[in-house]
């Protein structure tokens, strides 16, 4: 019977010591995840939005200097072959 007690007490302690976290500090990490996972989505789509805003710039200017669009430069290209 004392062996019985003190395997469950020696399960109880391993039990407790190798436990993961409390709940509380469980939802608190994955909500401190969760946040910093949405702030670098809104930076990294703040900079494909600068970047795809600087691209239509640049081929307008393209256009207005050459009177070439884009796509007309890759249709006359494939047109050229």
């Amino acid at each position: 019977m004392i062996r019985f007690v003190t395997g469950i007490a020696t399960g109880l302690a391993i039990a407790y010591l190798t436990a993961p976290s409390s709940g509380k500090t469980t939802r608190d990490s994955l909500v401190s995840f969760a946040k910093d996972k949405v702030e670098r989505y809104k930076q990294i789509k703040g900079q494909l939005d600068k970047t795809v805003a600087q691209v239509k710039h640049l081929a307008e200017v393209v256009k207005s200097q050459t009177g070439f669009s884009l796509p007309s430069l890759f249709t006359n290209k494939e047109a050229a072959r």
